[in-house]
């Protein structure tokens, strides 16, 4: 009561603004005492958390402000309403659960913010109109370096409810135990992982949100979630994932000038992407960046989308894959599908996809496990398979992929499904240029290619010898997935439920 008496009066003495505030219990009494338009200062200090912030009114920081987030707890907590609830110039340290999160619907910003989250997830927002993220940068523990570390074999956010072992003698620890060190949870298997930050960014829900500059980089298995939401995201990215770093389900998402770069594998064996679009999402983007991930770049599947000028570099596998699509146009004369693993672009089980205008070239050839087709040894700039209608490829230069610039599975639909104008492939070495075939078995394309098929295809060097000489069989991927996409859950009731 005290503290509540001291903030009210501060309150009544500075106006529209009160503090800077370095007790946590009297920021949060002046926050809750404010009215929309007020704004709290927090001083030059260690703040502890939570701080809960009201609609309409501003939680500011300046140089040298940190509030952290107990490890029972959230750091900042803003409740949306008809007019924004801001946060700003401040550094947030996630010691438990979550660094800042927007809930209550209504309207929220934050701006100028940096969140160190060692544990939880970084920032998320739940059920929101609109939310402006501006300069914000979400950091976690992982990096290039310890990527691979033994610790993050298997990791959780947060402590889960106590369990009963799943089945007698098959635990390491009882589901729901902490250990004595306070770094490792008990999981529901019943197997020690570590307590780490394993989210980034989380929107659920959010029916417009604009993120200006926002980086999320260093999250031990999701650097992005983005959930029946309305994104538009401009500069910054997401970098040095242990799993997926923007994961799409549902929604709109808009990039501009956004990297999703160094999604790394790890000791888990999971298949991690740099960027996935599903469940019916729109993802279009100009100027995006998917380089250096251990495995996938772009996937789409049962989703639509827009690319132009996009730029896929040194991916492990195939740098863009299209599945189950009715409506996916790559194009942009700075489109540069280069140095991947696998495939340059994968179209699968589709329609109405156009390629054009960019270059696919030194694609290498590679075996990778392909669903339950096993291991294939696939190395193509373009492997379209299983077209279910109009699939387009006008103005595209491949050169030098390993083992041809296009396979074209022909299928049951005819030659008049996948069609080519003005598109050359080129090579000096024993790789093919374009070949074409009809499925001859699991995983399996028979060379079969009517007169004609290949109209729009211009062969240079000893590709045209090659193809003329192909007969037999090859590898090709005769399935719409790589693999099933994992789901992220609700991570945001799972690590926030008191708010």
């Amino acid at each position: 009561m005290r503290n509540a008496t001291i903030a009210l009066a501060a309150l009544v003495a500075a106006g529209c603004n009160a503090g800077p505030y370095c007790d946590g219990e009297a920021a949060d009494d002046a926050l809750m005492a404010a009215a929309p338009g007020d704004v709290v200062e927090l001083g030059a200090c260690e703040v502890m958390g939570p701080l809960r912030v009201p609609p309409g009114v501003e939680l500011a920081g300046q140089t040298g402000t940190v509030v952290v987030a107990p490890r029972d707890s959230g750091g900042v907590v803003l409740l949306g309403g008809p007019s924004a609830s801001v946060v700003r110039d401040l550094e947030v340290r996630v010691e438990g659960r979550i660094g800042v999160l927007f809930r209550g619907g209504g309207a929220g910003r934050m701006e100028r913010v940096r969140v160190d989250a060692r544990r939880g997830i970084g920032m998320g927002a739940e059920g929101m109109a609109s939310l402006e993220l501006i300069d914000v940068e979400l950091i976690g523990p992982v990096d290039e370096v310890n990527a691979s570390d033994a610790r993050w074999l298997r990791v959780l956010p947060a402590p889960i409810d106590p369990a009963s072992c799943p089945g007698p003698g098959a635990c390491d620890c009882e589901p729901g135990a902490i250990d004595e060190a306070n770094e490792q949870l008990c999981n529901a298997d019943g197997r020690w992982a570590t307590w780490t930050a394993t989210f980034g960014l989380v929107l659920t829900r959010v029916a417009s949100a604009d993120l200006s500059g926002v980086t999320v980089r260093g999250f031990a298995e999701w650097g992005a979630v983005l959930t029946d939401s309305g994104v538009r995201w401009v500069g910054g990215g997401v970098e040095d994932t242990l799993g997926v770093g923007v994961r799409q389900v549902g929604g709109t998402l808009d990039l501009e000038d956004v990297a999703a770069e160094r999604t790394h594998a790890g000791l888990r064996g999971a298949r991690p992407y740099g960027i996935v679009t599903t469940d019916g999402g729109r993802l279009e983007g100009l100027r995006v960046t998917v380089s250096d991930n251990d495995r996938y770049g772009v996937l789409l599947s049962g989703a639509t989308g827009l690319l132009e000028d996009l730029v896929a570099e040194r991916n492990g596998d195939a740098a863009l894959w299209v599945a189950g699509s009715d409506d996916f146009e790559l194009c942009g004369t700075a489109t540069t599908l280069s140095d991947n693993a696998f495939a340059g672009a994968v179209v699968v089980g589709s329609s109405g996809v156009r390629l054009a205008d960019g270059s696919v070239a030194a694609t290498a050839e590679q075996e990778r496990p392909v669903g339950a087709l096993g291991v294939l040894r696939v190395g193509d700039g373009v492997h379209v398979i299983d077209a279910t209608g109009p699939i387009q490829l006008q103005d595209v230069t491949l050169s030098d992929n390993d083992r041809s610039g296009i396979l074209v599975d022909l299928g049951s639909m005819g030659t008049g499904n996948v069609t080519f104008a003005g598109v050359t492939v080129s090579g000096s070495g024993a790789q093919l240029g374009a070949v074409a075939g009809r499925p001859g078995g699991a995983g399996q394309l028979t060379a079969e290619a009517p007169a004609g098929w290949d109209s729009g295809i211009t062969r240079s060097g000893a590709v045209g010898t090659n193809d003329a000489m192909f007969t037999g069989s090859i590898s090709a991927v005769t399935e719409s997935l790589p693999a099933a996409v994992a789901g992220a859950g609700d991570p945001i009731a799972v690590v926030a439920p008191m708010f």
